[in-house]
């Protein structure tokens, strides 16, 4: 029993060891996961070579100590006092992390408060086992021990490995893009629609769907608009035109937003993000600076083809969208990125069905009547078929279109064996969205089910007319 006891305590603070020297690997590539650059950018020089040599140091250390756990695991037990010191300086380590973490808590959203608890865990569990498997192999010392060091070489890789592991796999799991659409791009028409018969492809009552409704297609926006700016600084009038030539350097934090929207729209993400970050610093309670900033974000992500810095770019935008809705509830662009980030990414890992919910019908009591087609879209991708589908009329009175409600609503309504209230949404989605092809096809479908294959057949010849 007692060497069982002691094995097991050996294999423990082999794994302590290794996780640890493992944290102070990844923290060598930290700088570069977490685009340090970007962040450090516009800080004094010995600043940031602070910074960089600071974390470099603290790595080295981490492995160092890491290592020498390893070594001490499967060592001669501890006799003097210098080496039963020495070998508590993991735990000491790890306990002065978790005071710091109390004292000074990490920046990462609420909406990741899952990922945050997992990494405390960790550090927690770490800390456990640094400071008992010590204790035990220091109480076993005066027995004969005939260790097998093999055997605790693999145990303790293993262990470490799945310690590891676990904490990969927290990370992987909770990095989900966050794109303010889940929809896959779609292929477009090649000609106009507005040119064929539209009776002859069954569209023929869109005019009498609400004759007297002006429709809106609510999307996502790519950047601050012109009345955005001049709504928030009518003074930049001028600027606008000549975004370009505006000074990256200059202290105006509104001519810097308005330099950033340039740089985005010219393609050099890494040039705007600089730049709005200085916007931030100069005004961080200004909700257009971290706006922009989201905005400039979902371009980052789009760009970037590692899952890792996607994962951490997402984050980011997601902070950026809480504080631009925080500083201004009435930013729709902000309010649905935080809906689909909240609706899509997994339970605890940045997903709050709820929280998105309650954002939408905040929106929708305030009279934004854009919301409703995006809580229908949702309600059916709960199954509330029934509450969805009464969302997608209202949209329709309302004269509000967002683009893969409808087909959706269609696809439910035929479902459901209402084939007039199907015709109803696939055409309204063919009206607002003519070049989009699924739209079509749902059209299509719900002639068929009509009985009408004439017309679905014109559809789908029309479909492949215009895709070729």
């Amino acid at each position: 029993m007692g060497s069982a006891i002691t094995y097991t305590a050996r294999a423990g603070f082999f794994a302590t060891g290794i996780a640890t020297a493992m944290m102070g690997a990844y923290h060598l590539y930290l700088p570069t996961h977490m685009q340090w650059d970007a962040g450090l950018d516009g800080v004094p020089g010995m600043i940031r070579w602070g910074v960089l040599a600071i974390n470099s140091d603290f790595s080295f250390l981490l492995m160092f100590m890491g290592l020498l756990a390893c070594v001490q695991a499967i060592g001669s037990p501890p006799r003097s006092a210098s080496e039963r010191i020495s070998i508590y300086m993991l735990a000491a380590f790890w306990l002065w992390h978790q005071i710091y973490l109390r004292t000074h808590a990490m920046p990462i959203p609420d909406s990741l408060s899952t990922l945050r608890a997992a990494l405390e865990t960790f550090g927690i569990v770490i800390l456990v086992g640094a400071a008992i498997c010590p204790t035990v192999l220091i109480v076993k010392s005066q027995e004969s021990l005939h260790v097998k060091k093999r055997w605790i070489l693999a145990s303790g890789l293993l262990a470490g490995s799945v310690a590891m592991g676990v904490v990969v796999a927290v990370v992987l799991w909770s990095m989900p893009t966050m794109k303010a659409s889940s929809q896959a791009d779609t292929p477009k028409m090649a000609i106009d629609p507005a040119e064929t018969d539209a009776d002859r492809l069954g569209v023929a009552s869109l005019a009498d769907l609400s004759p007297s409704t002006s429709f809106r297609v609510f999307k996502q926006a790519t950047s601050v608009t012109d009345e955005q700016y001049l709504s928030a600084w009518p003074r930049i009038g001028e600027e606008l035109v000549r975004a370009e030539q505006i000074d990256p350097a200059s202290e105006d934090a509104a001519l810097l937003n308005v330099h950033a929207r340039y740089l985005m729209r010219s393609g050099d993400l890494a040039a705007a993000n600089r730049v709005i970050n200085r916007a931030i610093e100069l005004d961080s309670e200004h909700a257009l600076h971290h706006l922009q900033a989201g905005m400039i974000g979902i371009g980052l992500m789009d760009a970037e083809q590692s899952p890792m810095k996607r994962w951490s770019l997402s984050t980011r935008t997601l902070t950026a969208m809480e504080a631009a809705l925080r500083l201004d509830p009435s930013l729709l662009a902000a309010r649905l990125y935080l809906v689909y980030s909240l609706e899509l990414a997994p339970p605890g890992f940045g997903g709050d069905r709820e929280r998105a919910m309650e954002l939408l019908d905040e929106a929708i009591e305030s009279g934004t009547a854009e919301f409703i087609p995006v809580r229908a879209r949702f309600r059916f991708g709960r199954g509330e078929y029934q509450a969805g589908l009464a969302d997608a009329r209202q949209a329709i009175a309302e004269g509000v279109y967002h683009p893969g409600t409808f087909t959706l609503a269609s696809t439910q309504a035929l479902e459901a064996g209402d084939s007039e209230d199907a015709f109803r949404f696939a055409s309204f989605a063919v009206r607002m969205e003519p070049d989009n092809t699924e739209n079509w096809r749902a059209l299509a479908v719900v002639l068929a089910s009509q009985g009408d294959q004439a017309r679905a057949d014109s559809v789908e010849e029309f479909i492949q007319e215009a895709t070729k």
